[in-house]
Formats: C-alpha cells, structure tokens, sequence
C-alpha cells in the first residue's frame, strides 16, 4: 500500500469537503449534505473532477468516522435523563421501529430488491437525525420543555436499537438469512456483554479518571482515550459484536465524569475529521443517475416515513401517559431519516448484501425528510389545533377516558406495597443475572482456548478444574445478589398473601418462617434446575461440573456473610461512581459558568460565587430590592439554580435559600458584595422581611403545569416560588431537577412570598378539574413542611 496514494486521496477527501461544507454552512444546509455532496464530486460518476486512487484504503480509514461518532453518542448518554422518561419513550421508541421497519421491507418490492436488502431498507428507517432534531428544539426554544425530553429520551432509545441491529444485521449478512431464534440469542449476549463491561467499566472510571484529572496532561488525556476507545471497541469485535458497540460503551462508562469534558474536548478533533472522511464516503456510493430515475419513489417512501413516525410516536407517548400535545410536539421534531442510516447502508454494502442503489435511497430519503422538518415544526401549536379541531368527539372522550384510567393504574401501582417494592428487587435480579452469565460465558471461551494450548497438553483436566474454580468464585457475589433478591421478593409475596388471607394467626411466627424457607428452596432448585439445562453448552461437564457445583453451594452455605458483605461492596462502589458524577456535574457547571462569564466580560477583573444562606438577607427578594450595583459597584451576572445557569438575570428575578450568584467587578467590589450578601436578614414576618411561606399545592387534571416540566413551566421565574419537592403517589422526590415533568395527582411542596403563592394557586385552578390528593399523603407532606419551616424560619 503506497502510503503516498494515501496522504494524496486523504487530502482531496478533506479539502474537497471543506470547500463544499463551507458553502453549505454560509446557506445554513445540514453539513453532512456537503460531505454528501463532496463525496458525489469526487466519486466514480462523476467522471470529469479528480477522484481517489485507492478508495479502498480510504473506506477503512472511514471506519474511524463511525467509532468516534458512536464514542460521543456514549459520551453524552445519560442514565439518569433516560430513566426520567422510560417508559413513554420506550413505548414510542419501540412502536415507530416495529411499524417503520415493516413498512421498510414491504417498500422493498417498488424498487426490485430482494428480502435481505428489504430487512437493511426497514433497518435504516427506524433511526431518526438526531443534530436535526435538536436543532430544531433549540430553534424554537423548547429544549427545556417536556416535548424535548421525550423526543431525545426516543433518540436515545432509537441509538441502542440501532446498535442492537448493527450486530444482528452483521450475522444477517454472513449467514445470508433472517433466524428469529438467532435474534433472541444474539439480543441476550448483547445485553451480558453491555451489563458486564458498562459494570466493570463503572468500577474502573472513578480511579481512572482521578489519575487523569491529577496527572494534568493533555497528551496524556489524549493517547488514553484513543486506547480507551479502539481497546472496547476491539474487545466488541473478538466477542463478535461491532466495533460500534464498543465504541458507544467505552463513551457511556466516562459519560458524564469530571473529565468528561475534557475528553470529550481531545475526541472531537478525531470525531470531526473521521466523521467528514465517512459520510464522503458515503457520497462516493451514490449514484446520481438512480436518483433522478426513482425520485417518484423516493418521495413517497420518505413522505410515508415521517407520516408513520409522528403517528407511532404520537400515539406511543399519549399511551405512556404523556399530554396528547407533548406527544405530538415530540414527534414533529424528529421525523426524519437518521445518521444510523448512512452506516447501515454503508455496512450493507461493505458486506455485498445490498447493492449501491440503497446507500443512493439512504441519501435521497434523508435529504427530504431534512426538507420536511422545518416546514412541519414551523408553527406546531397551530398544525396541532388545525388536527384537534377535527377530530371525531368520540375519539376525544376515549382519550379523555384513557388518561383519567392511566392516572388509576399509576395510582393503584402507587398504592400497592407489593408492586412497589418488588421494582428494586426485579431490576437487581436481572443486572445480576446477566452478570453471572457473563462470567460463565468468559469462563467457556477461556476454558476452549487453555484446550488448543499445545504446552497444556496432558493437564487439561486440571486447568479447567482450575478455570472454574476461579469462575465459581467470581460468580459468588452475583449468585447471592440473586438469591437475597429472590428472598426478598418471596418475603414481599407471603407478606401480601398471608395479610390478605384468613388464616393469619396460623402463618405467623415460625410457620411463616419455615413456609418460606420451603418456598424459597423449591424457587431455587425449579429454576436453578430449567438454567443448567438451558446453558449445559457453556458448563464443564463430568467431574469439572460437579466439582464447581458443590463448592459453589458449599461456598455460598459456609461463607455466606462474608460474600454477602463482598456483594455489597460491589454494589456501593457501582453506585458511588453515579454520586461522584453528580459532584463531578455541579462542578463542571460552576467551571462552565466562571468561563462564560469570563468570555463575556474579558478586560481584567474579579469574579466571585456565593450560595445563599437560608437567613441571608437576600432571600425572598428580586434582584431589583437588593441594590446591590448601587451599594457596592458590583453586579450580578448569573444566577444558577437547580442545575441550570441563567445569565443576565431579569431584574425582577427572585433569590431564593440554594442560589448560587455569580458576582462581576472589581476585587474590592465584590467581596464587598459577599459581606452584604452574607448579612443574616431578620426572621421571617419581622420587620421589612419578605417572609416565606411553605404549601402544599395539588396539580389537577387539566392544570397548565401537567405534562411539563419544571424548568419549562418556569415557576420560579413567572410566580416567584421554589419548588422544594415532589409528592407522586408513595414517591416523594426531594430537590427535583428542572428537567423533572410534572403530572396530573402531583403534590408540591412550595416556598415563596405570601402573595406570590396566592397568585400561583389561582394560575393552577384555571381550567383545572376538582380533585383533591389522597388525604393519607397529609402526614408525609406535613412532616416534610415542619422540616423545611425550621431551615427558613
């Protein structure tokens, strides 16, 4: 390979698609149509301008592309934003990828392809443009509201399937059939390969990151996380899964880290110039000729593309329980054809199961699609009420009918000890299943390499003796997670069962005790019994097996606690690693929020913080009664609160006990602000005091706040109260996020002026249905209150 002909067709690549991505930044098109674009020009159908020497070695640089674009996708995942909106946009997720991946095979016949070209045609349907959509949030300023959560809580959900159907597509393409049992086994090594190295990963981060944050080397950041990203992605090729995968982990396990920034920061040059190599690339397949040929065809696949995903996300969102209107607005701001599609297509083609038509589709249905999104999110509020207006009153009062019965469900699940106490359990059930499989399957491959081992030869039996000794006491801490979960669901189970039953003075004491020792034991063995005969595969078999059966079940009798206290260990570092992430946020926003200041205000001078006290003077008033300018010189530039920073404050903006003030001026003006900040004010309802006052206010059907979220509601802002928790169901969620969506049957507890909490009532009350809370939350909410009275009071 000439590496001359390289550098040569690198840099044609490159400074083809500067020049025609800088002119489609000045139009304000999408890029990734110019790196189309550039790849057209320089491809082999375009005959008359230069073109690549080895386009070979060009397409397996490209790869890079994909593994750094699937790094920043993990990069910015983020667990606890997915978990906010589970379930809605699951339902939405997995609904529009069902219905567009049908509709993508049975489009397959209007352009004569085949059913393996069907399969990848429906694939690449079921990813939506991620940078369109946010692009379009932000346009019109709606990412701090509901609809934008739930449209990237469905991003997020349409990344992982499309991960999901990159390694099956990959087995698709080699066995040149669609096994549905295959799927099955293959979606389950998925989830044991990302459950074990995401843990493993988790474990690591912290001390990882710390090392890195110390050691304060940008080249050393860089070359780590270069290795950080081709090693998890070479790991996902050995286990025979894509590089993607890897690549999406490795970002997931540092998202959200104290350096997460920074590598983030390091990445991107890699993740821009790769990512441009890629999609011209791509341009390279297309066939403009086809295109003019089949645009009939391309416009209406692309038409009934985003007519099916605002249908299936608009309903899938309503039947999560979200507003018919959040829906609605979620599901305009992403209809449209994926980056996902580009690699598909391309993956298809690498792999010679699809022909260079499908990648000149990919292309022509994203290019629509793009051209669509505007002119549908252009007035949203009026699109929705053209389609309210008509339609049928029946179908009105059903939906009417399925929300206030979603609010009984969620309410009765809320009720319900068992189901609501059985979550935790089942969840830990699960991650530590497909844990202990994990270590089985790596204890399989390992036990398979040792065999061809020719200096091993004559000790077999007793390298795999050894082999899973070893993975019998690796599995122990998950094999007791499993059990005390299983223990605790069976305790929960003959709890409810006896409580409800007529013989309870008979099942109690030690009857109840020996009734479920027996229950548990018959647990045990039933399903230990079903597992070994499903995985036998991956066991040892003759005396291996049944040495590591015995001492597992020895171990686990003779050393119970111990493994016990082992497991815990586990489960607290795990956990502390997503409490240090939260550290890591609070810090990294205060370093963003000192540099912006700093960007915005560059000549020298000072830049202090101070976090107000909840007997500070400032508390309960608006920036405009402190006269703080007029008082020291110094100004407030920023005002953060709840996660989020607002600059340039409104005048009229209240201070509440949390606040953080960024204060702007010389050095002598602002630490003469922090002296006035700092003063104690009197107590509450003495003298000129503001006062707070602490309520519990519930939200009604009907309410103007359900279906949005804190921030997007902006309580603080427009009513000048502070949020100080959630009441949802037996939940109480204290501190909540401005992310957090409010809901019909929410109670808050609420702090702020006596006038201004008045105000906010009568705003709830408008439009909304007479439904009073469940009066068994009063005790809770009370309690709660008294707490909150001592701090401000």
């Amino acid at each position: 390979m000439d590496t001359g002909t390289i550098l040569s067709d690198l840099a044609l690549v490159v400074i083809t698609a500067a020049v025609v991505t800088l002119l489609f930044y000045r139009v304000k098109l999408p890029v990734i149509l110019g790196y189309l674009l550039a790849g057209v020009l320089i491809g082999p159908h375009v005959t008359e301008l230069p073109s690549l020497q080895d386009a070979q070695a060009i397409e397996q640089l490209s790869q890079l592309g994909v593994v750094f674009l699937m790094f920043s996708i993990g990069l910015e995942f983020d667990l606890a934003r997915l978990r906010a909106v589970f379930w809605p946009a699951f339902i939405a997720a997995a609904l529009q990828s069902a219905v567009v991946f049908y509709l993508g095979t049975m489009s397959a016949k209007l352009f004569g392809y085949g059913a393996l070209e069907g399969i990848f045609l429906g694939a690449l349907l079921t990813n939506s443009a991620s940078l369109v959509c946010i692009k379009v949030l932000t346009d019109k300023g709606r990412l701090k509201h509901a609809d934008a959560h739930m449209a990237i809580g469905i991003l997020i959900f349409e990344d992982i399937v499309a991960i999901t159907l990159l390694v099956i597509l990959t087995g698709v393409a080699t066995t040149q059939q669609f096994e549905l049992d295959s799927v099955y086994q293959t979606t389950f090594l998925i989830g044991v390969f990302v459950v074990g190295v995401y843990y493993v990963g988790r474990l690591i981060a912290p001390f990882f990151s710390k090392f890195l944050k110390q050691s304060g080397s940008a080249e050393l950041l860089t070359i780590t996380t270069v290795a950080l990203v081709l090693g998890v992605g070479e790991l996902a090729e050995m286990s025979s899964f894509s590089i993607a995968l890897g690549a999406f982990l490795a970002g997931a396990i540092m998202a959200k880290s104290h350096i997460s920034r920074e590598i983030d920061r390091v990445s991107q040059p890699f993740r821009d110039l790769f990512s441009a190599v890629f999609f011209v690339t791509i341009g390279m397949l297309i066939d403009p000729a086809w295109l003019l040929e089949n645009w009939v065809a391309v416009v209406f696949v692309a038409g009934m593309v985003v007519m099916a995903k605002i249908v299936t996300c608009w309903l899938g969102l309503f039947v999560g329980g979200q507003s018919s209107e959040t829906g609605f607005r979620a599901a305009l701001s992403k209809a449209s054809v994926g980056e996902f599609g580009f690699i598909i297509a391309a993956m298809g083609q690498s792999l010679g199961v699809t022909g260079p038509g499908l990648t000149s589709m990919t292309v022509g249905l994203a290019i629509v699609t793009y051209l669509f999104i505007p002119v549908l999110n252009a007035r949203p509020d009026k699109f929705y009420q053209f389609i309210a207006d008509r339609t049928p009153e029946r179908l009105r009062l059903a939906a009417d009918i399925y929300e206030k019965l979603l609010d009984a469900v969620g309410r009765f699940i809320g009720k319900n000890a068992f189901l609501r106490m059985a979550r935790k359990p089942l969840l830990q059930i699960a991650l530590h299943f497909l844990l202990f499989n994990g270590i089985i399957i790596v204890a399989y491959v390992g036990s398979g390499y040792l065999e061809d081992r020719p200096e091993l030869q004559g000790f077999e039996d007793w390298t795999q003796l050894a082999l899973w000794l070893v993975a019998g006491a690796a599995c122990l801490p998950f094999l007791s997670g499993i059990i005390r979960n299983v223990d605790v669901l069976i305790h929960l189970a003959t709890d409810t069962t006896i409580r409800a039953g007529r013989n309870k003075d008979f099942l109690a004491g030690r009857m109840v005790n020996l009734f479920h020792t027996l229950v548990l034991c018959l647990v045990m063995v039933l399903f230990g019994g079903l597992y070994l005969s499903a995985a036998s595969a991956f066991f040892p078999t003759g005396v291996a097996l049944g040495v590591f059966i015995v001492l597992v079940g020895a171990a686990l009798v003779l050393f119970w606690k111990s493994i016990i206290n082992l497991n815990s260990r586990l489960e607290y570092l795990f956990l502390q690693s997503f409490q240090q992430q939260r550290a890591d946020a609070d810090e990294a926003l205060r370093e963003t929020t000192l540099r912006e200041i700093a960007a915005k205000h560059p000549w020298p001078a000072s830049v202090e913080t101070i976090e107000i006290d909840a007997d500070s003077v400032a508390r309960g008033r608006v920036i405009r009664e402190l006269r703080l300018r007029a008082q020291t010189g110094a100004s407030i530039v920023a005002v953060s609160r709840g996660g989020m920073t607002h600059y340039d404050p409104s005048p009229e903006l209240p201070i509440f006990p949390g606040d953080k003030l960024i204060l702007f001026g010389t050095e002598k003006q602002t630490k003469e602000a922090v002296r006035v900040l700092s003063v104690k004010g009197p107590p509450s309802g003495d003298g000129d005091s503001p006062g707070f006052v602490i309520e519990k206010v519930f939200i009604g059907h009907g309410s103007s706040l359900t279906g949005d979220t804190l921030a997007g509601a902006e309580v603080r802002t427009r009513h000048r109260i502070s949020v100080l928790g959630i009441q949802r169901g037996h939940t109480r969620i204290t501190s909540p996020a401005a992310g957090e969506i409010l809901h019909a049957g929410d109670v808050l507890l609420v702090v702020g002026p006596p006038e201004a909490l008045a105000t906010f009532k009568e705003t709830l009350k408008a439009g909304e249905q007479e439904v009073e809370p469940d009066e068994e939350f009063e005790a809770s909410l009370s309690e709660d209150i008294d707490e909150e009275e001592e701090k401000l009071d």
